[in-house]
């Protein structure tokens, strides 16, 4: 069963229940970006921009993460009737929650506090317990997956550079305008996101092109071995690159995002 297709055209439709008017809008989507093996879009009901949407394509079963301005959401495909209300049970690195669902369009969806959608992008397998079945699902991705759906939620399903096809973001640098050297001495560094944003942790390579190393949550840190001179940008999803263009030192370091 996938997850895919109906999270993209329904899987926000319990928001378009609880709006002020009395018929059932259907939800449409425009596409954001994709990051790690999940597709992230912008939906819209009523013409109105109404959160974000991570799922990934697949013919088994899956889930989908929704973030509407403060609030994020859980779904699950569902073979119940719409309207139908239930419970499924999810375990992530080691506790575990009892989801309340409601059926829309097919995905039975719930409500999920920060702390679980923490535990989601940095856990590595989820296991749920749904409508007699017990899953376990991947999580390889979700963290840079949340990141994008909640810099598409930030800026209105609008990409930050839209307008500049050039540019990564605000401090970024332009596309293609910088590239690691091909030298040789070491070069290693714990980076450490200390931003009040989700950051995406890229290298610069040979060609200019970025190469996602880390995906890191305020108060994450990732150990990076690389070459000294090498070029790194952290980008926030905001859309800003803290620091500008990082450059590798020699020996062993530790490089702060703020």
């Amino acid at each position: 069963m996938s997850i895919f297709t109906p999270i993209r055209l329904a899987i926000l439709a319990c928001f378009a229940t609880l709006s002020a008017t009395s018929a059932k809008a259907q939800p449409a989507t425009e596409y954001y970006g994709s990051v790690r093996g999940w597709d992230v879009e912008a939906i819209y009901v009523g013409g109105q921009m109404s959160g974000c949407v991570m799922s990934r394509a697949g013919d088994y079963f899956d889930f989908g993460l929704i973030k509407d301005q403060n609030e994020w959401f859980l779904g699950f495909p569902s073979s119940q009737f719409d309207g139908s209300q239930g419970f499924a049970w999810v375990e992530v690195g080691g506790s575990g929650f009892e989801l309340s669902t409601t059926v829309d369009w097919g995905i039975a969806n719930g409500y999920i506090n920060q702390r679980w959608v923490n535990a989601i992008g940095s856990g590595s397998r989820m296991y749920v317990e749904f409508e007699g079945g017990r899953y376990t699902l991947s999580l390889d991705g979700t963290a840079a997956a949340i990141g994008l759906v909640t810099e598409c939620d930030a800026n209105n399903g609008v990409l930050p550079h839209a307008n500049n096809t050039q540019n990564y973001g605000n401090n970024c640098p332009e596309i293609g305008s910088v590239w690691s050297p091909q030298s040789q001495g070491w070069g290693n560094s714990n980076f450490t996101n200390y931003s009040n944003e989700n950051v995406e942790l890229y290298w610069i390579d040979f060609n200019g092109s970025r190469q996602l190393i880390a995906d890191l949550f305020p108060g994450q840190s990732t150990y990076v071995r690389s070459t000294a001179g090498h070029l790194f940008i952290a980008r926030g999803y905001s859309g800003y690159c803290y620091g500008g263009i990082i450059e590798m030192s020699p020996g062993e370091g530790n490089y702060n995002i703020q």
